[in-house]
Formats: C-alpha cells, sequence, structure tokens
C-alpha cells in the first residue's frame, strides 16, 4: 500500500500510512520502495516524508536522485528488477537519459540494465535520448548494445543518422515525420490518465495534437469515444478543439453526432 500511495505524491496519505504502521522499507515485485517512486514523480515533500521515517537509499534511490557517487557504492539489492517502469512511466534508465546524465546511464548499464527495455507509450531510452536531442547517449547506448530496430517513437534510420560519428557522412534523412510521436502515444496517455506521460511527450517534441491517417487529433478520437475525462486532459494540455479531421469535423460535431452530451458541454464550455 506505500508503494502505490506514494505514486498519489500526497505526503499527508504516506504519513498516516506510516502512523498506522507501514514499513518505510517495504518494495513491490520489482524491488521498487516508495522513496524510489516518490523521487521518480518528483515529488519532494512525499520524498521527505519517506526519508525521515526511514525509507533506505539504495542504488536505485541513489540514480533517482542524480547521486552517481552514493549510487557506485550502492549495488542493486538482490531482487530489484533494472528494467521495470517506475510508477509505470519509466524504466531507471529511460530517467537518467532524460535527464542527460550519461554517468548515471553508465552504472545503469553496467549493473545490467537493457539498453532496449523501455515502454509502450514513450518508447526505449534511444527514442528518450533522440527526442531529447542528446546524440552523445544516442551513441553510447548503441554501443552498448542499443537496437535501433527497437525503437518506438523514431525510425533505425533516424537513430543511425544521429548516431553517426562526427567527421564522418551520415546516412541519409528518413521521410518527414518519422521522429513525431503519433497520436496513438497522445490518445493512450490521454485515456490512461497518465499526465506524466503526457508531459513527457510534450518535453521531447510530441504535439498534442498530431494526426493519425484519417487527420484526426487525440481530442477528436477521445470525444469520438465519449472520453470526457480524456477531453479534460487532453484540453488541459493545449489540445485545439477548432481544428478538423479529413471529414471537415470537428471533436464537438463527432461528440453532438454520437449523442456524447458530457463532452459536447465540455467542448462548447
Amino acid at each position: 500500500p506505500l508503494v502505490a500511495a506514494a505514486e498519489s505524491g500526497d505526503p499527508r496519505l504516506l504519513q498516516h500510512l506510516l502512523d498506522l504502521g507501514a514499513d518505510p522499507a517495504a518494495r513491490n515485485r520489482f524491488g521498487h520502495g516508495a522513496l524510489l517512486v516518490a523521487l521518480t514523480a518528483e515529488s519532494l515533500p512525499a520524498a521527505a516524508v519517506l526519508t525521515r521515517a526511514g525509507a533506505p537509499i539504495g542504488f536505485l534511490e541513489a540514480v533517482a536522485m542524480g547521486d552517481a557517487e552514493r549510487a557506485a557504492s550502492s549495488p542493486p539489492t538482490p531482487g530489484t528488477v533494472l528494467d521495470a517502469p517506475i510508477a509505470g512511466l519509466e524504466t531507471p534508465l529511460m530517467g537518467a537519459v532524460a535527464r542527460g546524465r550519461a554517468d548515471l546511464a553508465l552504472l545503469l548499464l553496467d549493473a545490467g540494465a537493457s539498453p532496449d527495455a523501455g515502454t509502450a507509450v514513450i518508447g526505449t531510452p534511444l527514442d528518450v535520448a533522440a527526442l531529447t536531442g542528446q546524440d552523445d547517449l544516442l551513441r553510447l547506448l548503441i554501443e552498448r548494445g542499443a537496437d535501433p530496430s527497437r525503437a518506438v517513437r523514431v525510425s533505425p534510420a533516424e537513430l543511425r543518422r544521429r548516431a553517426h560519428t562526427p567527421g564522418e557522412t551520415p546516412p541519409p534523412l528518413p521521410p518527414l515525420g518519422a521522429v513525431r510521436p503519433d497520436t496513438e502515444a497522445v490518445y493512450a496517455a490521454a485515456v490512461a490518465g497518465d499526465d506524466r506521460a503526457l508531459t513527457f511527450l510534450r518535453l521531447c517534441g510530441g504535439e498534442v495534437d498530431v494526426r493519425d491517417d484519417d487527420g484526426r487529433t487525440a481530442l477528436i478520437r477521445a470525444a469520438d469515444d465519449g472520453d470526457a475525462p480524456a477531453v479534460r486532459r487532453l484540453l488541459a494540455f493545449g489540445a485545439d478543439p477548432a481544428l478538423r479531421g479529413h471529414d471537415g469535423r470537428r471533436a464537438v460535431d463527432r461528440a453532438r453526432e454520437r449523442g456524447r452530451d458530457a463532452v459536447v458541454q465540455i467542448l462548447e464550455g
């Protein structure tokens, strides 16, 4: 319960559970503790509550804190799954790459983390390196065995072009759009209520209004499905309700035709 509560980032809930006797050192089946979850979510108040309660700082916690020296002196405990997404969003290696920390990435790789392990929404560490413009880390990952064909959001051709050694002639550019997160990623994050994934996609250069082959944005799709929470979430992240699909209809038009009254009210409000 404590690890699950840490995902909320609510320090009062965590303190309440601790007062009831929850073990601050408890870990889930991946070997992830509540402090690791709070640090990954960048919830400093929650992390402070757990630290005061005596939550241990191990290898992954030190990596999440950005403390390479401490991580180097604290090898992973037996049973820790290095490639499991923390709180379902990012693997430790993805987080290290996103922060531009080659030292942390090397520590994770040396400890046995897979350079290809990622998530369905964001992709692999190679995707993160490419989408955040970190070609040095991209080259490092490929040197350590990352497979460009396993990437989800960036084409293998683009990855190989970006990873070429300076001074060499790079491979030709891939087709336009090869590095753009697709509508499915944005839509999936909105439907799942995953604000962190949506934020990450935007930081990586993803467009909340990217279209599918039918010209539909994630907002149009959510309106079509009558998913009011997803519609609110996409609007909060800047989705444009005035955009039309190839059929000429806006999100509100699709919602009205399908009798999605709650969605129509949101879009017209």
